[in-house]
């Protein structure tokens, strides 16, 4: 099936082109890319002049684009295989590789006078089956789930199969919480309200989910980083995480301060028998590191459900002219 991808990012400098809503690209399966703005063909499968390199999710173009801008317009035809591209390789806990992710931030919260029922936005959730609510802030209320279709038939029901994970019943602060999704929209009330204003992160996977009982499920929330300055060409890491009888490792990343000419931070995972030297770079089962480039502001993920030691680190790898940046991550485990 053929179709046009319209959630990308193009870097004309760099001369990419990522596809946000794919793991990864085989030859072939983008045909054609057309930068409407200019009115130019850049990218045309099997080109002699206007081919490219493919690495994961990302195409790199032969064709110059440096005179054109981040913000043309691009139409990139795409042939959808019979089974997602994203679900190739479900073994891969990865953004990049094999499993689709999507964080969706409610801080635009209606204000809260008194007691009584407050439905936050509804969220589209389609396309993804397991929901992780990380709630932070200053919190007494409880939130209560609506599942529906449209905004007019949304109904309080559990979300996972059974009611072993009933988010009525478990979302009762600040916290983390996950639960498996049923309809394609998703809606959140505030109930019992005493003061404060929450706010909701949703952190959406397409990964494959086994329902299972609170109680046996171990979840830890872990903040590596708060706005750590990153400037020059350098290699620096962060401390190392006890990851010990976890299984699946989520990295969220917040990158603002981007500056420099060609700056670029490849972010990769480490591990560590004991928390000490030596450090080991974590391979995916295709032998390519766990890692991400970054080279403008924004949000990013990183996953791993490959072998790795009891310690994890990140290490960030700075490149460019006079580059900097600046990094917010947490780290989500679980067993």
């Amino acid at each position: 099936m053929n179709r046009v991808m319209t959630n990308y990012v193009f870097d004309p400098i760099a001369k990419t082109v990522k596809l946000n809503d794919v793991g990864s690209l085989n030859q072939g399966d983008v045909s054609l890319i057309t930068n409407v703005t200019r009115g130019a063909i850049i990218y045309q499968f099997n080109s002699a002049t206007k081919g490219g390199a493919i690495a994961y999710n990302v195409i790199t173009l032969d064709f110059d684009t440096s005179s054109m801008s981040a913000s043309d317009e691009l139409r990139i035809d795409y042939h959808d295989e019979e089974e997602p591209v994203y679900f190739r390789k479900l073994s891969e806990f990865t953004d990049t590789v094999g499993i689709k992710h999507k964080t969706v931030v409610i801080d635009s919260l209606p204000d809260i006078l008194a007691n009584g029922d407050y439905v936050l936005p509804i969220t589209d959730v389609a396309g993804y089956t397991t929901a992780t609510f990380e709630i932070s802030g200053t919190f007494t209320a409880n939130l209560t789930c609506y599942d529906g279709v449209t905004g007019n038939d949304m109904q309080v029901v559990p979300l996972s199969f059974g009611t072993t994970e009933d988010i009525t019943t478990i979302i009762s602060g600040a916290g983390l919480f996950t639960a498996r999704l049923k309809a394609p929209k998703l809606a959140l009330r505030v109930t019992s309200y005493t003061s404060g204003t929450p706010k909701l992160t949703l952190h959406l996977s397409s990964s494959p989910y086994t329902s299972r009982t609170v109680s046996t499920v171990s979840t830890s929330l872990s903040t590596i980083d708060t706005a750590r300055a990153l400037s020059g060409a350098a290699v620096t890491t962060t401390t190392g995480v006890d990851s010990r009888s976890k299984r699946q490792l989520f990295y969220m990343l917040s990158v603002t301060g981007t500056g420099g000419t060609t700056p670029q931070l490849v972010v990769s995972v480490e591990a560590s028998v004991d928390g000490n030297t030596p450090w080991y770079p974590v391979n995916h089962s295709t032998g390519l590191p766990v890692n991400i480039s970054i080279t403008a502001n924004g949000d990013y993920s990183l996953g791993v459900t490959e072998p790795f030691g009891r310690f994890v680190r990140l290490k960030y790898t700075v490149t460019g002219t006079s580059p900097t940046f600046t990094v917010t991550s947490k780290l989500i485990a679980k067993d």
